[in-house]
C-alpha cells in the first residue's frame, strides 16, 4: 500500500552552484501534475472546437521516449501522460 503523500521518485537537479541535489516527489505532485496536462488538452478542445469536428482529438497513438527517464521532463510530461493517456510507449 502506498499514500499520496509517499515518496515516488529522486530527480537530482543540475545546480550550477554546488553539486547536484536529491530533490524528493511525491504521488500525488506526479500524478497531480500528469491528470493536470491530460486535462489540459481536453479543456482547449472543449474552449476551441475545430470547425467541422465533432469528436475531441484522440490521444497519439504512439509516443518514443528517446532519452533517459531520469531526466524529469522524459518522466512525467512523456512517459507518464503517455501511459495515463493510453497510448503505445515506445523506449529507445
Amino acid at each position: 500500500d502506498s499514500d499520496t503523500d509517499d515518496d515516488f521518485a529522486i530527480m537530482y537537479s543540475s545546480d550550477t552552484t554546488s553539486h547536484p541535489k536529491g530533490v524528493v516527489q511525491i504521488h500525488r505532485g506526479a500524478i497531480s501534475a500528469v491528470y493536470t496536462w491530460l486535462m489540459q488538452g481536453a479543456v482547449n478542445r472543449a474552449a476551441c472546437p475545430t470547425p467541422g469536428q465533432s469528436n475531441p482529438i484522440p490521444p497519439p497513438p504512439a509516443i518514443f521516449v528517446e532519452t533517459p527517464l531520469f531526466y524529469v521532463t522524459n518522466t512525467y510530461p512523456v512517459f507518464l501522460l503517455g501511459l495515463i493517456a493510453g497510448a503505445k510507449v515506445c523506449l529507445m
